[in-house]
């Protein structure tokens, strides 16, 4: 099981919200009746269980909530990254593939990018309302006033010793009225079946590893004199050729739905595409934030939406490269869906931008 010891919880929020947006734009170029409650499910009310499930497999767990599944299909996706890293590193880059993988995680024992909890989360969380914003995510889909408020917020909250602050009690009190039966009261409960949760995922997840060696031995040895006769059939002509390359077009194509395939399935692929176009975002926006900060009124305006213009774009430019790769994944027609409506949603949004 991967144990990631590291987790930066901006960057894992940062994560779930592109898996959000990637499986929002993909019900989006489908021919679903009801795209648009589907759309808003996604966005607004699924747990990061049931996103990161239908992410990786496809379909909607049976339960809402689940911390050691949740846990589990983490480990098993970014062990998948691994046997995949090839594919990977060619779609996000180095960097970013040591990031999923080290530092991006669960939020179960934190926090939640369902929208009702993420709201109340960033007002006095910056990392959060940055993630926001980024993701154009969260309340009036966080723009550059809200972020800014809400750094004021937790600042505030901070030189008062408190996490809260102005306006704090209003939301907080709507936090509890929509939040409290369904995360609170279960982030409270999980506590103490944590150790034990650990302890039964390793051993549900060693039996499985075990059974899979058992099978795959047994396989391997089954196959042994088929592929001998493939061999010799092979040099019989192209008939028998063709006949080879169908079952090893089959055998592809089972593996591709294996665990060592996850990250190569058409909505992950676009989610880490999507997640790798935010951290350029975030980069290089933060330094220009930083090159504006010497100016004031009109003129400070004018440097930050000429640096946001063209942080936009190098978010498409980055998101669009990855549309490439989305040809080898195991769905590229879900995964080009995802990538192509967000950059063009980016190039939008940039053209409003006046340079």
């Amino acid at each position: 099981m991967f144990i990631t010891e590291n987790q930066n919880v901006g960057d894992s929020v940062l994560f779930l919200l592109a898996a959000r947006t990637a499986l929002s734009n993909i019900v989006a170029e489908s021919k679903n009746k009801s795209k648009k409650e589907l759309i808003s499910f996604i966005r607004n009310e699924a747990s990061d269980y049931e996103v990161m499930h239908l992410l990786l497999k496809g379909t909607m767990p049976e339960a809402k909530y689940d911390d050691v599944a949740e846990m589990l299909l983490f480990s098993e996706f970014k062990e998948s990254m691994m046997m995949n890293k090839d594919f990977v590193t060619e779609m996000i880059g180095e960097d970013i593939f040591n990031n999923v993988l080290n530092e991006v995680d669960s939020l179960y024992m934190g926090t939640s990018t369902a929208a009702h909890i993420l709201e109340f989360e960033s007002m006095t969380d910056p990392e959060l309302a940055i993630a926001c914003m980024i993701s154009e995510q969260g309340p009036a889909g966080y723009s550059q006033a809200a972020w800014a408020a809400a750094k004021k917020k937790a600042a505030a909250a901070k030189a008062a010793g408190m996490k809260g602050g102005a306006g704090a009690p209003s939301t907080l009190a709507r936090y509890k009225g929509m939040a409290a039966k369904k995360y609170a009261a279960g982030k409270a409960a999980l506590a103490p079946k944590v150790a034990a949760g650990k302890a039964a995922a390793m051993q549900k997840y060693a039996a499985a590893k075990g059974a899979i060696g058992s099978k795959v031995a047994a396989g391997k040895a089954a196959a042994a004199p088929k592929i001998a006769a493939g061999k010799a059939a092979l040099a019989k002509g192209a008939a028998a050729a063709k006949g080879a390359a169908t079952k090893a077009g089959a055998a592809t194509a089972k593996f591709a739905g294996t665990k060592a395939g996850m990250a190569t399935g058409g909505a992950a692929a676009a989610a880490l595409a999507i997640y790798a176009g935010y951290k350029i975002y975030k980069r290089f926006f933060g330094a220009a934030a930083k090159a504006c900060a010497g100016q004031s009124g009109a003129a400070k305006t004018a440097c930050m939406n000429k640096y946001k213009k063209a942080a936009i774009m190098k978010q498409a430019s980055a998101i669009q490269s990855a549309s490439g790769t989305c040809a080898k994944s195991k769905d590229p027609a879900k995964c080009k869906a995802a990538v192509a409506s967000k950059v063009t949603a980016l190039k939008a949004k940039a053209a409003k931008i006046a340079a």
